[in-house]
């Protein structure tokens, strides 16, 4: 997440201000807690997402709205891995746009996430009561098309192959991205296949392509 986060800004994707801290560099005490707080709270605001690094499925991930919360936003975090990002926090739809290929990589119709909790967490991506996922998603033509066109930029960006899905917060007229998934969720209910289905690519379809994509020089 973090290298990816790097390239992003390098490459003016627009992503969500973050910071990173590493558990030996925290203290929830004293002098040097002051200081994360006021770090956070200068160059991030709140509300925030704080998340471990190098997990999936959000888990560890906690959505901060004030002050109070960021010490247990912290500490799950760190229960996950010894690295966390503290994100800026964008208030908006949830998109996520999967993409196939290897040299020619195509963008699949994009997915809206509308989780009936108060984010995409674990319970929510593995438990359809508690997330409805709108295949094609509500949004314009051209919020589509400028959707698909930077995921297959993210994609070539961080060099994938065969597949990945690239997860975006939809605010106003702008994109922001958040990570890239480079072995994304592949059950039959999974997003990527539900984008693969609205595209007329069956599940089996979509295995046998993948496997194709992997087995290219």
């Amino acid at each position: 997440k973090i290298v990816s986060k790097k390239l992003f800004e390098k490459e003016k994707i627009l992503t969500p201000k973050f910071i990173v801290f590493q558990s030996d560099e925290i203290r929830l005490e004293g002098k040097i807690w002051n200081n994360i707080l006021k770090e956070i709270k200068r160059k991030i605001g709140l509300p925030c997402v704080i998340k471990p690094t190098e997990c999936g499925s959000s888990v560890g991930v906690t959505i901060i709205k004030n002050e109070k919360e960021i010490k247990k936003g912290i500490k799950t975090a760190l229960k996950e891995d010894n690295k966390i990002i503290v994100d800026k926090y964008i208030n908006g739809k949830e998109i996520t746009v999967s993409v196939l290929g290897n040299k020619r990589p195509i963008a699949l119709p994009v997915v809206e996430i509308a989780p009936k909790k108060k984010f995409f967490d674990y319970q929510a991506k593995y438990d359809p009561k508690f997330c409805e996922e709108i295949v094609p998603a509500r949004i314009s033509a051209k919020m589509t098309k400028k959707a698909q066109k930077i995921a297959q930029k993210v994609y070539q960006l961080i060099d994938c192959k065969g597949f990945g899905r690239v997860d975006m917060i939809l605010k106003g007229k702008n994109i922001y991205t958040l990570e890239i998934n480079t072995i994304p969720g592949l059950t039959p209910n999974s997003l990527l296949p539900k984008a693969a289905q609205e595209a007329g690519i069956s599940f089996s379809k979509l295995l046998e392509k993948i496997i194709k994509f992997a087995l290219e020089k």
